[in-house]
């Protein structure tokens, strides 16, 4: 599962020079959960952009450029910083940019890019409501599952409430996955969620044929999947 520190390496990435084997564009990532604080907070964004800017709910809270230099909060200093380089992102090809004392509000934090003054991107995430259904998903990483006995990929059930967002905070909700057809679970079928996803491993048989997986959690929409093994 990608972590924040994947979408910081993919911002390095030149948003528009061709790169054999990478998929780059102009990208902005909002590496913060939006969840209930009392205390205004930091906002990292990881971009590849020339300027950022926040929104809350649709209102402008501020616009500025990366973590290097005098124009930024941190100002221009070598030492303390909060960058991957230990420094101020001096020795970046694009410095991740923090905004300051930004205080919470319920609901929507966009970020925008932008490059030589156009938008170019853009991301949002929602603070999370209470969770009402689960989503499944199979990890096969563009490969299809083989039925040779041996093949297993990784299926995470995301617990999301009406909005699609992800309960990010829960580490407590015990789903229950069931299995038939062309495969097995390998591992117990109670999986505990750790940030608000329970991850099951299934292993295809050596018959080749579909797999019917069904998750369920106490409140939540079952969800059910079909994979087939080649």
């Amino acid at each position: 599962m990608p972590k924040f520190s994947y979408y910081f390496l993919k911002s390095q990435l030149d948003p528009y020079k061709k790169i054999f084997g990478a998929n780059n564009k102009p990208m902005v990532y909002i590496a913060n959960w939006w969840t209930p604080t009392s205390n205004p907070q930091k906002v990292i964004i990881y971009a590849n952009c020339d300027e950022v800017a926040i929104y809350i709910n649709g209102k402008l809270i501020k616009k500025q450029l990366p973590d290097a230099g005098p124009d930024t909060d941190y100002g221009d200093y070598d030492k303390g910083g909060n960058s991957f380089d230990g420094g101020n992102g001096k020795n970046l090809s694009h410095p991740p940019f923090t905004f300051n004392n930004v205080k919470w509000q319920p609901g929507i934090l966009k970020a925008i890019g932008f490059i030589k003054g156009r938008a170019v991107a853009q991301a949002q995430i929602n603070t999370p409501l209470s969770p009402n259904k689960i989503t499944l998903s199979a990890d096969t990483e563009g490969m299809p599952l083989t039925a040779n006995g041996v093949d297993a990929i990784f299926v995470h059930a995301s617990l999301v409430d009406k909005n699609g967002t992800v309960m990010c905070l829960d580490n407590q909700s015990l789903i229950t996955f069931n299995i038939s057809g062309a495969g097995i679970i390998i591992g117990p079928e109670i999986i505990k969620a750790r940030g608000g996803i329970a991850t099951v491993l299934i292993r295809a048989n050596s018959i080749p044929g579909k797999i019917f997986l069904i998750a369920s959690g106490k409140g939540m929409t079952k969800a059910y999947l079909t994979i087939d093994s080649k």
